[in-house]
């Protein structure tokens, strides 16, 4: 936060000693130090973005799509975080984000990480696929591709990806595993 928000936060943490939180005080927007949001989502899970009201945009939603585009797998509960990402979505809106593949050794690396990713993990999102659904929310599937690094081992796991990607998934990612996954979905409202 930055401005009154950070007034506002400490006055409610003062109040309420039994939240913890980490307060960020971004005082200068330019430049604006996004190393440090990332680190207090990596470290939290979660991420409260106060600014002063706005006739039109605001520096809080750049902050708000920065972390999603760079630290989905690490925020918690993916059903709310899409229920919210959709609430706040105009009809036709379009998310984009991209996570690393669970075949990814970064991803097992890094304990931060509140969950794998795989291409179907959004599919309990998606209108057109017939699967449970955790929500009402809809979605539509704009793109989903795997991401693969270079090498021969990356050539293979494209190639097998790309002749069928769930048997890719079942038999064939720990051996040729794939960087990360991109994902684009529109919101249907």
């Amino acid at each position: 936060t930055f401005g009154a928000g950070v007034h506002w936060a400490l006055e409610l943490l003062e109040k309420q000693p039994d939240i913890s939180a980490d307060l960020l005080d971004l005082r200068t927007l330019q430049p604006l130090d996004m190393e440090a949001v990332y680190t207090s989502v990596r470290k939290t899970g979660k991420l409260l973005v106060l600014q002063e009201d706005t006739l039109f945009g605001g520096v809080g939603s750049d902050i708000a799509a920065l972390v999603g585009e760079h630290c989905f797998e690490h925020l918690d509960n993916t059903v709310a975080l899409m229920e919210d990402i959709h609430r706040i979505l105009k009809p036709g809106g379009i998310l984009e984000f991209t996570v690393p593949h669970v075949s990814n050794i970064e991803f097992f690396r890094d304990p931060t990480h509140k969950r794998p990713f795989t291409i179907c993990t959004m599919e309990y999102f998606v209108r057109e696929i017939e699967t449970v659904k955790y929500t009402p929310i809809e979605f539509e599937y704009i793109d989903r591709n795997l991401r693969f690094g270079g090498g021969l081992r990356g050539k293979i796991g494209k190639l097998l990806a790309k002749l069928s990607v769930r048997r890719y998934e079942k038999y064939y990612c720990w051996k040729y595993p794939s960087n990360e996954i991109y994902f684009a979905l529109r919101a249907l409202k």
